[in-house]
């Protein structure tokens, strides 16, 4: 038996740039890409957080990641040094460095200029060239790998204004990522940064934050604000996390940090080192969707166009009309096909003044796994009534993958949010998202005028609304960010349309309370026994009256294989409740590898899906590729040919039979079709 196979090859092709400035090293260079700017780490006894504190939470912490072998190389200059002390602890909490006084002017590690700073320390290696225009630092060499933390003790409220964290290899080399060997690669990392600019008005904040999701995927961020002090943290969440998504990522009236720990992600200034914190390995995204059987939204990253002109127009749907029993409901639903799992988030404004929460508009919003998924609606709005508007509006967002959130507390003013993912698929603008509208009225607005072109809530894919607010002794004593923790997120994958309209006609009577289910799809390799979960059946189950599933019925039954429950072989029309759903497992034949399907449908406590359908099983080992050496080339040159080898388990796919496909993660920068296959 031959099958058709299809893998993927990430060619990722370096395009070099000359450098004649090494400013390679992790601290002020990030915190203050400019001499004029003023960025501070902050050590605050007194403050609401004991960032990088002797004794502080692991989510306070300054890390450093260290190899076995590796050196740090470390300088500083406090504001005030007197009685200022610090501490390296390994991985293990052991004190490699002992409690040290901060650097003054002439002892080794203290930073005397900014120039300094943004060099690398004297001796570091880059490109095999040793540097001598940094400053003499604290070396330490690491005996274990792991993530090593700084930690300070201060009298009172003590700034670090000039800071530099080095990493090199046991020969003194910078370690850096292999697409930018001059700059260093993200070592140093906190899940809760605290930091100062010292002015409410002045001096505005223009680091870049490099976020690793636990997903792996890695966004770049530029909040751009004047806050005094602040802290930098990001979730997957917003301001809460109560599991409700839409409270938990409205902005908050308050302070967020005082309620819980609302620190998840690890936050670089770098792009993180490729080698300790890899990107996701995810299928280039690949997404169609369908409203009432009507094609709606086709999207493939690796075509040109990636998103097609569809036109649809406005699309009538067919509704129950007034005089119908109260008790009826009729049902519509969207179809999403996607080859990466996520969420999707489909905003219903039903009275025409744009999409809002807290209001009669309501949002269907469900995982998505690999396949078709099934997204109902029941025509009825946020509160249970039945809409009945003629025209109405869908913000449908069809895939959103690796929520990015953005709490941040007490800003008084702030001019705009940039936002990009960098890994693995560098999509070169994202859509920044927020909802101010819990917050107390009052508490936004700017009485001069100078916030108009914002708004308190954007939740449109693609609109480019600026993310403003004011200095609050400025806009006629509105708070804004003044003692709010205001929220902001986008998506590492955000795919849907801003808009789709669509018409009522009321012309019919029915009652469908029924569910939709869709196809399963497990994989696994040869010999070895599938297990199933509720997850499983979950993921493809959907009802628009929020109805779960009660029991499922196999229909037919898979061949090349025993399908059972609890040991005990399953037969064509059982019925199978939903507590006993992870004790169905599928044994395949020996030695047999292929794809074999069964037929299932759910049961919603009144009735069975009108459509079944099929559970796919492939048993089948994952073809190999041999290692491809990062390529590196100059401007509008060629790599030349690469070789490798592609191979298959034995006894299953002929390698002539697989099919290779290459993908770049920025088709700005390296276009598909300039990487050519063969041989």
């Amino acid at each position: 038996m031959k099958s058709k196979l299809l893998f993927f090859l990430g060619v990722i092709i370096f395009i070099l740039f000359p450098s004649t400035n090494i400013l390679a090293q992790e601290g002020t260079k990030q915190l203050m890409p400019n001499p004029t700017d003023r960025l501070y780490l902050l050590i605050n006894p007194n403050g609401y957080t004991n960032f990088a504190e002797y004794g502080c939470t692991p989510r306070e912490r300054l890390y450093i990641h260290l190899k076995a072998g590796e050196k740090l190389y470390l300088g500083m200059q406090f504001d005030n040094p007197t009685d200022c002390y610090f501490r390296l602890r390994d991985p293990n909490d052991n004190i490699v460095i002992d409690e040290t006084p901060v650097p003054t002017s002439g002892q080794t590690g203290y930073i005397d200029t900014y120039d300094e700073a943004v060099h690398v320390p004297n001796g570091v290696k880059v490109n095999g060239d040793i540097q001598t225009n940094g400053f003499d630092a604290i070396v330490y060499t690491a005996q274990t790998e792991g993530d090593y933390y700084l930690e300070f003790k201060t009298p009172d409220t003590r700034y670090i204004k000039l800071f530099n964290v080095t990493v090199t290899d046991g020969d003194d080399n910078l370690v850096t990522n292999p697409d930018n060997p001059n700059v260093s690669a993200g070592r140093l990392w906190s899940y809760q940064w605290q930091m100062t600019n010292t002015s409410y008005t002045q001096y505005p904040v223009q680091t870049p934050f490099y976020i690793y999701t636990t997903g792996g995927f890695v966004d770049r961020v530029i909040y751009k604000m004047k806050p005094y002090h602040f802290v930098f943290v990001s979730n997957s969440y917003g301001c809460r996390n109560t599991g409700d998504i839409v409270r938990d990522r409205q902005s908050f009236n308050g302070n967020a940090f005082q309620l819980n720990n609302i620190s998840e992600y690890k936050i670089f200034l770098d792009d993180p080192d490729q080698s300790v914190f890899p990107s996701i390995q995810i299928d280039p995204p690949v997404v169609k969707a369908w409203f009432n059987d009507v094609l709606i939204y086709d999207y493939d990253y690796s075509r040109d166009p990636k998103l097609l002109n569809l036109n649809v127009g406005t699309i009538d749907v067919h509704a129950n009309e007034p005089s119908c029993s109260p008790d009826s409901t009729n049902v519509v639903y969207f179809k999403i096909q996607t080859n990466v799992p996520g969420r999707t988030a489909i905003l219903i404004d039903v009275n025409g003044d744009g999409y809002k929460t807290g209001t009669a508009d309501t949002a269907l919003i469900y995982n998505v796994s690999v396949g078709t998924n099934y997204i109902p609606w029941n025509l009825r709005d946020a509160h249970g009534n039945p809409v009945t508007s003629a025209k109405l509006k869908i913000v449908p967002k069809f895939l959103e993958v690796g929520p990015l959130h953005l709490p941040i507390f007490d800003v008084e003013a702030l001019s705009g949010v940039e936002a990009s993912t960098v890994r693995p698929f560098k999509i070169l603008k994202q859509t920044v998202y927020w909802d101010d509208l819990a917050l107390p009225a009052g508490e936004w607005g700017d009485d001069n005028g100078a916030m108009d072109q914002t708004d308190t809530i954007q939740l449109y894919p693609d609109k480019d609304i600026p993310r403003i607010w004011t200095y609050y002794n400025d806009n006629g004593g509105h708070q804004n960010g003044n003692d709010n923790t205001m929220n902001t997120w986008f998506n590492s994958i955000d795919l849907g349309s801003s808009n789709l309209d669509f018409k009522l006609v009321l012309d019919q009577c029915v009652n469908e309370n029924y569910p939709f289910v869709s196809d399963i799809e497990k994989f696994g390799p040869v010999n070895q026994q599938i297990i199933f979960t509720q997850t499983d059946f979950d993921e493809k189950f959907s009802d628009a009256n929020n109805g779960h599933i009660v029991k499922i019925k196999i229909l037919s039954l898979p061949t090349n294989g025993t399908l059972a429950l609890n040991g005990s072989p399953i037969n064509a029309g059982d019925e199978i409740l939903y507590a006993d759903l992870d004790k169905i497992t599928f044994t395949p034949d020996n030695n047999w590898f292929g794809k074999t399907s069964f037929q299932w449908n759910a049961y919603n406590g009144a009735h069975y899906s009108q459509n079944p359908a099929n559970v796919n099983i492939t048993i089948n080992t994952p073809p190999t590729i041999s290692s491809i050496p990062d390529q590196n080339i100059c401007v509008n040159s060629s790599t030349g040919d690469i070789n490798f080898t592609v191979n298959d388990a034995p006894g299953e796919t002929d390698p002539d039979d697989l099919t290779v496909r290459a993908v770049s993660n920025n088709p700005s920068l390296v276009d598909v079709s300039n990487i050519t296959l063969g041989g």
